[in-house]
């Protein structure tokens, strides 16, 4: 398949023409992050408004988030960057699991919602109601609840700070390397903000190494 390049100002264009970037300053997203969205929208993965209405919310152009609070990475090579979740309804059964420890073999939590559906039934069976109530607390009401508390949980939008403002630089999974992820950061810096490159921490530009 033959390989397309495309400038700077194509991408650019791509991402006005897209209405979800609207109000967005788009010179403070990389090119990489731009087409990430572009992509996971036209793979009908995830909606560019899922990932967006994070970015908008991190430079205040909106006032509510669902996700988990932002915060920076401790450890190197990502030390000094910072991360956001963003959410889809892709990530339900991972929240879901999160939220009842599933992957811990269950938690008080699991545990009391199905002792509460025995106890509901003086017989301790099961019948179609509490079946309903019991999977909609685990569900619906799970999802609700770590919604109203700012825990939903998802992949990352990675950022820097510089000169108090927010540059956004890509995505990351939580299935990725933090090398790998690092190396995607390096090239954004040489292709889109090479000012940022300067100002990252050295030792952690420095710990990995560095494709010529």
């Amino acid at each position: 398949m033959e390989k397309i390049s495309l400038s700077r100002k194509e991408i650019e264009r791509l991402a006005k023409d897209n209405a979800d970037f609207y109000n967005l300053d788009i010179n403070r997203v990389s090119s990489l992050l731009i087409l990430q969205i572009i992509q996971l929208e036209a793979s009908r993965l995830v909606s560019p408004n899922n990932i967006l209405d994070e970015v908008k919310y991190l430079d205040g152009l909106t006032s509510s988030t669902l996700t988990k609070k932002e915060n920076c990475f401790k450890k190197l090579p990502l030390k000094g960057l910072f991360k956001k979740h963003f959410f889809c309804a892709g990530f339900l059964a991972q929240n879901l699991m999160s939220n009842f420890g599933i992957e811990y073999g269950g938690n008080k939590k699991l545990k009391n919602l199905i002792n509460c559906a025995f106890d509901e039934d003086k017989f301790g069976f099961l019948d179609k109601k509490s079946l309903n109530k019991l999977g909609y607390d685990m569900i619906e009401g799970a999802y609700e609840e770590r919604a109203k508390s700012k825990r939903l949980t998802g992949e990352w939008i990675l950022y820097q700070e510089f000169q108090g403002k927010n540059y956004y630089l890509t995505l990351a999974f939580h299935t990725e390397k933090d090398e790998d992820v690092y190396r995607r950061v390096c090239d954004i810096y040489n292709f889109d903000f090479p000012f940022l490159k300067r100002e990252s921490l050295g030792e952690g530009f420095n710990s990995v190494k560095q494709d010529n």
